[in-house]
């Protein structure tokens, strides 16, 4: 944002002094999500919709569909007309100007550079690689902090009063999720690339510059990042929807799922779609429109400290239109002192217990990690 700042003489927060003490003042305009404008509410057709590529262009920040405007203006420029809106152009977004932005998204992921080859990146990048999807807490006042907001696409959140932490994250912007995808799979490297992303972000939980409290859930989030991956395998339908049988399918195997089908009250759950590409966090008891917002931009929900029964909560869109959820608790042992575990550590993961505003839907499915 540039030219919103007023001339030294009107700017009542500067000081003509030597020791000048107070920065200019930021001006708070809101440029996220500002051509997206899904319907008030959200119905089964509508979330489909929304996962179209000329409506993911729209979310996160505008620099996505800015790109897509240029690349259109550029080619049609003897084509348009004064009447043309954006809402027009970004309408008919073509899956190969998508991956245009996806590709772009990747570059300043990685800070800028063509060549993302995962072996040749810094640790900042790979990290941001990883937060971009599964929300790494770098701490803030490392400079990796500062690093991931000025090279590699992080919003910075906070500044301490004294100014030497820096809070950020990545909020959810389907084609930064993309871009991640993007720099780590490949049909023949994606093991090894992997590896190498896993290993810089150990070392920076031991040296600090990662916040290794809560790790569990961090590994829960990046163990369902890579089942979606497997269940995808191209960015071409990296949105698209797949069936909760498909997934768990990949997430804990053909023989687990095969257990898992002779307790289940009502198989039919095994039908419903969902579709996540990376987590963000909320600070809410979500409702059944908060759970389809969140499926129309393919997030998973990281809950609120403190939430009881469950740590993370994927949409689930069941056959009949309902929106549900796919509830998990992560436990990250096997055994505990309490020698009903692991039946006890699950008698709290409910929709009663966690999101009362969809205590009227039957049909939904926990997991403990």
């Amino acid at each position: 944002i540039a030219n919103f700042t007023p001339t030294v003489e009107n700017d009542p927060s500067l000081r003509d002094a030597p020791d000048r003490k107070l920065f200019p003042p930021f001006h708070l305009v809101v440029n996220i999500d500002t051509f997206s404008k899904p319907p008030a509410t959200l119905t089964a057709a509508d979330i489909e919709e929304e996962l179209s590529v000329s409506h993911l262009v729209t979310k996160g920040r505008i620099l996505w569909s800015s790109t897509v405007l240029g690349i259109k203006r550029a080619t049609l420029s003897l084509e348009l007309n004064a009447s043309t809106s954006d809402e027009q152009l970004l309408a008919e977004t073509k899956p190969d100007e998508w991956r245009k932005v996806v590709t772009l998204a990747a570059m300043k992921l990685v800070g800028g550079r063509r060549d993302w080859s995962v072996d040749s990146l810094s640790r900042v990048a790979c990290l941001s690689v990883l937060s971009a999807r599964a929300q790494v807490s770098i701490a803030p006042t490392s400079d990796s902090a500062s690093v991931s907001v000025g090279s590699h696409l992080a919003t910075c959140v906070n500044i301490s009063e004294n100014r030497d932490a820096v809070f950020s994250m990545y909020p959810s912007e389907p084609a930064v999720a993309a871009g991640a995808f993007e720099v780590v799979w490949d049909d023949e490297k994606w093991r090894n690339n992997y590896v190498q992303l896993l290993s810089h972000l150990r070392t920076s939980m031991l040296e600090g510059i990662v916040d290794a409290g809560q790790c569990g859930e961090l590994v829960a989030r990046l163990l369902l990042n890579l089942a979606w991956d497997l269940s995808v395998q191209c960015l071409d339908k990296f949105y698209s929807m797949i069936t909760l049988e498909g997934f768990l399918n990949i997430l804990i195997g053909p023989d687990r799922l095969a257990e898992a089908k002779t307790v289940l009250v009502d198989q039919s759950i095994l039908n419903a779609q969902l579709c996540f590409t990376h987590f963000i966090p909320i600070s809410y008891v979500p409702n059944e429109q908060d759970l389809a917002k969140l499926m129309s931009r393919g997030a998973a929900a990281i809950c609120q400290r403190n939430q009881v029964g469950v740590d993370l909560m994927i949409p689930l869109l069941l056959a009949d239109g309902v929106i549900s959820v796919f509830l998990i608790s992560v436990k990250n042992h096997r055994s505990q002192f309490d020698k009903n575990w692991p039946s006890s550590a699950g008698s709290r993961v409910s929709l009663r217990t966690v999101c009362p505003e969809l205590s009227n839907v039957r049909r939904y499915f926990t997991l403990l990690m």
